[in-house]
């Protein structure tokens, strides 16, 4: 995947490099009877991340260019992206809730301007030609809580373990 291109708008220019693809290696610590595992890991950012869909409202000038469809640049999503390398980096001892989707979702709260939100992240790890990939899909802060989707929860450790071997992952509620 190409990097981001930045954001022009009224001037300012917003680096998305943050959001640019890159490796990591995740470390299952050893446990008795358990050796340690290291699982190397592609690791991509979608442009849902820090756009929105297009509103009939929006200013023009926020239509992010390199967006698969028509998206508007947000400025809140693009803030809380500058956490997301970071965040998913520690994912390995995270209670992930499956969504029903094929994918994932982390709740982590973080501090914009002096308020708790709960920072929803949501992505898929998959084994494609013998090697992991993660794709965060999307983050935000949603405005309904009611309709968080829940199917059941996996730990990451279980999560990355399984899919590096071909295994269907079985939340549990």
């Amino acid at each position: 995947m190409s990097p981001w291109p930045d954001f022009l708008y009224k001037g300012k220019t917003y680096s998305l490099s943050h959001l640019n693809g890159f490796a990591h290696v995740y470390i299952q610590v050893a446990q008795p009877g358990k050796p340690e595992r290291r699982y190397s890991v592609q690791i991509f950012f979608s442009d849902h991340c820090f756009t929105q869909d297009l509103k009939p409202s929006d200013d023009p000038a926020l239509l992010y260019p390199s967006a698969l469809k028509p998206r508007c640049f947000h400025f809140q999503r693009y803030e809380l992206s500058k956490y997301l390398p970071e965040t998913i980096k520690n994912l390995m001892s995270e209670r992930l809730t499956q969504t029903g989707h094929e994918n994932f979702l982390v709740v982590k709260l973080m501090d914009l301007e002096g308020n708790t939100v709960e920072y929803e992240i949501f992505f898929k790890l998959s084994l494609e030609n013998k090697k992991l990939k993660l794709n965060v899909e999307s983050a935000y802060v949603r405005d309904d809580k009611e309709r968080r989707p829940d199917r059941g929860h996996v730990y990451f450790a279980t999560l990355i373990f399984k899919i590096s071997k071909g295994e269907k992952v079985r939340p549990t509620k």
